[in-house]
């Protein structure tokens, strides 16, 4: 049986693959897409009181399987991107440089693919920690402590991105990203 964090670094390395063959713009839409979903899910448990109330009366699986759909559905979105050529013609100044604009294209949309990875993946791992593992045990089973795989699964369940991307943290996340959005992408 494969561990968790073993899956789960396979994923990210997955994702960094696709994100080098997609290249940095159009990773870093799903970059945004990603942070903004998680903004949103904060903002609409914290401060909005009907979904805060039909939120607290889900048992752990619901809240699991309905924060994974609003995760992967953004997610979606910001892979269905448009088409990028015109952020990739005014980066490019002449085609003497194309071949390092290939390289770095490629070199940066695979940093932008892990982080993505790392981001939906590890959301969705901290959804299903915090669900208690709604799947059947032949699916998945629960990290188990003092096993030196349950051990290095809960080590990095304290790194996934709802765990310190927590309010007031993810304001200035979306900030950033919005301020990158204007200068660079518009």
């Amino acid at each position: 049986m494969v561990t968790i964090s073993f899956f789960f670094w396979t994923l990210v390395a997955l994702f960094a693959i696709i994100g080098s063959m997609r290249g940095w713009a159009k990773e870093m839409l799903v970059t945004f897409s990603l942070v903004l979903a998680l903004f949103v899910m904060q903002v609409a448990l914290t401060y909005v009181g009907p979904i805060k109330n039909i939120w607290d009366a889900m048992e752990g699986s619901t809240q699991f399987y309905a924060a994974s759909l609003v995760m992967i559905l953004f997610a979606l979105f910001g892979y269905h991107t448009p088409n990028a050529q015109k952020v990739n013609k005014n980066l490019a100044r002449d085609n003497k440089s194309a071949a390092r604009h290939w390289l770095q294209d490629m070199m940066l949309g695979g940093i932008l693919g892990a982080g993505n990875g790392y981001l939906l993946v590890g959301t969705l791992w901290f959804f299903l920690d915090t669900a208690k593992y709604p799947v059947p045990e032949w699916v998945l089973t629960r990290p188990i402590e003092g096993a030196p795989a349950g051990d290095a699964a809960l080590k990095l369940l304290e790194w996934l991105p709802p765990v310190w991307l927590d309010v007031p943290i993810i304001y200035f996340v979306v900030a950033v990203v919005f301020t990158f959005v204007i200068i660079v992408l518009v």
